[in-house]
């Protein structure tokens, strides 16, 4: 096996000679740029305006920070259960997945600051373990998404975008409930001249949480203790009006029990003994060849997990201990160049080297895996007029197996926008996308299938916007699938891979917002008809209606209140042992707070009526639980 370890290097050479020329490029500017203000920067690949004349071709939604406040959420599982056509559930790892659309984790691309962080051997990611507290906007771009994000994004891209503070500031949260569950986090930023640093720290631990059994009594849920530590810093410099140098690290630390299946699997007594996640990224945003721009990020992850496995549920006896050393590390180029008035030329490149040391056992051989991705992409946006604009463009990928069996793909994207006025938007697309196989899907020794090959998906979308006085939107998608990837789960728990020769979803979105005074409105629906269409089945876990809303006031004198609420019906998933249901459910939360001067005072209530659900066959989810907390604030 090859080991490529001097491929880790390359994306911080590379990222040092795009910087160089980039700072090269600035300072033809320096003398203007001194006399004039900044251009705001943002991590967005796709920058996406306010207005529907700025959206991109695909459908767009939008998690904003005072939804996350509103909320008083500590990571993304119940924000991004608010969004238009996501899906949040829980499972065999205490993992909590999302869906775009009906499609995974392992078929979406979540964008960090520009750059991906999803776990290199598992090709996934678990929002949990992404804390709130420097987020200033998630965006979820669904249908056909830019070529510029690279491959794997064959269920859409979601786009965090951290925050840049304009002035010195420090906040401290403190929150808690029943057994012993408790939140404290901080976050500040010290703003001086063009240099900017900020930091965020925050633990949150948990005894466990309660369900109802099948008696019906409440109970604690056995292994359901979690204890979480994140600490993030960033630093920013401004050389110029339209440049930016950053430099950010974080590192997520944890330790947590995984919940045995109630029914329907075989009990597994599972434990987190460590979870951890430290990233690194660095580079910059410069101007480029007048109107144009050039960003540059280089960036290394690392992942270590140790997961001890018991005999029994006492939890005393251990009966084997599975680690995991996992790394990327990779270097994205993004730029844009007008050619003509109302021609703007977008292109990218990027390169990502993926490592995996896994052991089943201490006392088991150390198996290594790695495979290296090379991506490019070009985007022309051409205006015709002041009403229309058309997209085209094309990505090719590249991924370097160790077994030596490499794979390029090809992909187009097409699409027309049309505005007849500032707020209305219609557009039209199309796109084909590639997902390459996972190095788990591919080489795990218990249920890898080395004879996987590569999802394709068509995507075909028209979509409509219009935001005046009212705001409104909605989209119909027609998703087609070549060899989906597909996990079948046996009766023990475990899983094994098979593509799906075919397989489609269909269906269609509705956004609805009001802003009423101080009473912010807004409703989102979405259908989906997923199919196997090589067994005529439904695709696992994909509820074909779901419903959810938010209502957000500021009524005045300090006062401020949310409620919010996620229906979904019915799903299904195959199993070894036939189908499985997961009844459809009703959960919503609420929030009251009360801000006297740098103080604020908050409650907050999951599962506000205290259900009993699934979101996955055999997994019960929480009960109400009650949180009381307080915030200070100062500066910015």
């Amino acid at each position: 096996m090859r080991h490529g370890q001097p491929y880790v290097f390359f994306p911080f050479i590379a990222a040092f000679a795009f910087v160089s020329i980039g700072w090269a490029s600035e300072q033809d500017q320096e003398d203007q740029s001194k006399a004039e203000p900044r251009t705001t920067v943002t991590e967005e690949i796709v920058v996406v305006g306010e207005a529907p004349k700025d959206r991109p071709i695909s459908s767009t939604c939008q998690v904003k920070r005072e939804t996350i406040e509103a909320m008083h959420a500590t990571d993304l599982t119940q924000p991004l259960s608010m969004s238009t056509g996501t899906f949040v559930s829980v499972g065999t790892k205490n993992e909590f997945g999302l869906k775009v659309r009906g499609l995974d984790s392992r078929k979406l691309s979540l964008m960090y600051d520009g750059i991906p962080i999803s776990e290199p051997y598992f090709g996934s990611f678990d929002v949990k373990t992404i804390m709130t507290d420097e987020i200033e906007d998630i965006r979820i771009v669904k249908g056909a998404s830019s070529v510029l994000y690279g491959p794997n994004a064959l269920g859409g891209v979601v786009d965090i975008i951290t925050k840049r503070p304009t002035a010195t500031h420090g906040s401290f949260t403190l929150m808690g409930a029943e057994r012993s569950t408790y939140f404290a986090g901080g976050a500040g930023s010290l703003v001086h001249e063009d240099m900017v640093f900020t930091g965020t720290a925050s633990f949150d631990k948990s005894d466990g949480f309660p369900y109802e059994d099948a008696s019906g009594t409440e109970q604690l849920r056995a292994n359901s203790d979690y204890d979480r530590t994140n600490i993030s810093g960033k630093f920013l410099y401004y050389p110029g009006q339209t440049s930016e140098l950053m430099a950010e690290a974080s590192y997520y630390t944890s330790d947590y029990g995984i919940p045995w299946a109630t029914q329907y699997y075989r009990p597994r007594y599972w434990y987190f003994k460590d979870w951890n996640r430290l990233n690194f990224n660095a580079g910059g945003t410069f101007g480029f060849r007048e109107d144009g721009q050039l960003k540059v990020r280089a960036y290394y992850v690392r992942y270590y997990n140790v997961l001890d496995s018991y005999k029994t549920a006492e939890m005393k006896t251990l009966d084997w201990e599975s680690t995991f050393k996992n790394e990327s590390a990779g270097a994205t180029v993004i730029g844009s160049m007008p050619l003509v008035e109302h021609n703007d030329l977008k292109f990218s490149f990027g390169f990502r080297s993926d490592q995996a040391n896994t052991q089943d056992d201490v006392d088991e051989p150390v198996d290594h895996y790695d495979q290296r991705t090379v991506s490019f992409g070009v985007e022309d946006h051409i205006g015709i007029g002041e009403k229309w604009k058309l997209v085209a463009g094309a990505g090719v990928d590249y991924l370097d197996k160790m077994t030596g069996d490499n794979t390029t793909s090809f992909s187009p994207l097409a699409g027309v926008k049309y505005n007849p006025v500032e707020y209305t938007d219609i557009h039209f697309s199309v796109s084909r996308k590639t997902r390459f196989a996972t190095m788990k899907e591919l080489y795990s020794p218990s249920d890898g299938n080395p004879d996987l090959q590569d999802e394709i998906g068509t995507d075909i979308e028209v979509g409509f916007a219009y935001d005046k006085q009212v705001r409104l939107a909605s989209a119909v998608f027609y998703n087609s699938f070549k060899d989906l990837i597909n996990s079948v789960r046996r009766p023990d728990g475990s899983k094994y891979y098979e593509n799906i020769d075919r397989a489609r979803i269909s269906g269609f979105e509705l956004e609805a917002g009001k802003l009423i005074r101080w009473l912010d409105l807004s409703a989102n629906y979405t259908y989906l008809n997923a199919r196997n269409q090589d067994k005529d089945l439904p695709l696992d876990l994909v509820p074909s209606h779901q419903f959810n809303f938010m209502l957000n006031g500021k009524p005045g004198r300090g006062f401020s209140f949310a409620v919010w609420g996620l229906a979904t019906s019915e799903c299904t998933i195959a199993s070894s042992s036939g189908t499985l249901k997961a009844p459809g459910y009703f959960v919503a939360g609420a929030s009251v707070d009360r801000t006297i001067s740098v103080l604020r005072l908050f409650l907050r209530a999951d599962n506000l009526f205290n259900k009993n659900y699934v979101t996955e066959p055999g997994y019960p989810m929480p009960l109400r639980r009650i949180y009381g907390g307080v915030g200070v604030r100062v500066g910015g």
